[in-house]
């Protein structure tokens, strides 16, 4: 227990307010896994991780279905990737959305990748924030190159 009653109240509002979040993200996710499960038994279809959908459980809604491999991350994030906007987004903004998806990434996964997808060509980068070449906010020009 902390000696600073101030310290001691903050604290405590603050763990208030985390697991008020929490609980909101277990229900999103709930709600948005049991939809997803649904379409794929309308559909016929496997899971992604090979195996039959089933219904959300409370104990078990908060946490992702773990990739296969590698490759099947790729795919999922260059499909979140291609997403996006014109507001661009963040290495963070892609692991979030990749987590939402039923997938856990290292923090340093989305990172990799789009470096990856920089030096190819297929996102550019400005003040931290990657867009996709036909968002980008300040095109380069062509000097002395004709089509």
């Amino acid at each position: 227990m902390h000696p600073n009653p101030k310290i001691r109240e903050y604290g405590k509002q603050e763990l208030e307010d985390l697991t008020a979040r929490l609980v909101q993200l277990q229900t999103e996710w709930s709600e948005v896994n049991t939809k997803r499960n649904a379409w794929l038994v309308i559909l016929g279809e496997d899971g992604d991780n090979g195996t039959e959908p089933t219904a959300a459980h409370e104990d078990d809604s908060a946490t992702p279905a773990p990739a296969p491999n590698d490759d099947d991350i790729t795919d999922v994030a260059r499909q979140v990737i291609s997403e996006t906007g014109e507001n661009g987004f963040k290495p963070r903004d892609i692991t979030k959305k990749i987590f939402m998806r039923g997938r856990k990434v290292g923090s340093g996964f989305s990172s990799n990748l789009l470096f990856r997808m920089k030096k190819k060509g297929e996102v550019v980068e400005h003040n931290g924030r990657y867009y996709l070449p036909k968002f980008d906010p300040k095109p380069r020009l062509n000097m002395g190159v004709s089509a």
